[in-house]
């Protein structure tokens, strides 16, 4: 296999668990902001079509691995591989709108989210919200990353 194939499924498998780790801790914060008595992966309405919790947590997870391989994935690729040629804030604006677009087809499969305007305007204010934190978070790991990589560079120079 070829390095760049090597390294794409490298992050698609990592954006996989990272997803799940997100989903889960949001899954436990919904919990939390409703007061919930019993641990429910999703929405009351869409855990109840499964014969147990224990079936619809697993689906969940999967579904929550699905959009962190998705996002890392179009992220790897958009960012790093950047076959259009595109600027940071084309790059961006791309990224989101491709997560965004997944988001939906795969928040309407968890039941997160039913086709009506409240609940669609609902979601995508709260994945714009997370989508925001991650990227200040992604933007200060990176600029931090470069202000290192500069400094090894100024020491070399001034070897």
């Amino acid at each position: 296999m070829k390095k760049p194939i090597l390294s794409t499924l490298k992050v698609t498998a990592t954006s996989s668990i990272i997803g799940a780790f997100i989903g889960i801790w949001m899954a436990i914060f919904f919990n939390a902001s409703f007061s919930s008595k019993v641990f429910i992966p999703s929405t009351p309405s869409w855990t109840a079509q499964f014969p147990s919790i224990t079936l619809a947590f697993i689906v969940s997870v999967c579904l929550w691995m699905l959009m962190g391989a998705v996002s890392g994935t179009s992220s790897y690729l958009i960012y790093n591989e950047n076959p259009l040629e595109l600027g940071l804030t084309q790059s961006t604006a791309l990224h989101f709108i491709v997560t965004l677009s997944s988001a939906i087809i795969i928040g309407t499969a968890a039941g997160w989210i039913e086709w009506d305007a409240r609940q669609l305007g609902g979601f995508i204010i709260i994945f714009a919200v997370v989508y925001l934190i991650i990227w200040i978070i992604s933007f200060i790991i990176r600029r931090q990353q470069v202000r290192e990589l500069n400094g090894h560079l100024r020491k070399s120079r001034n070897s």
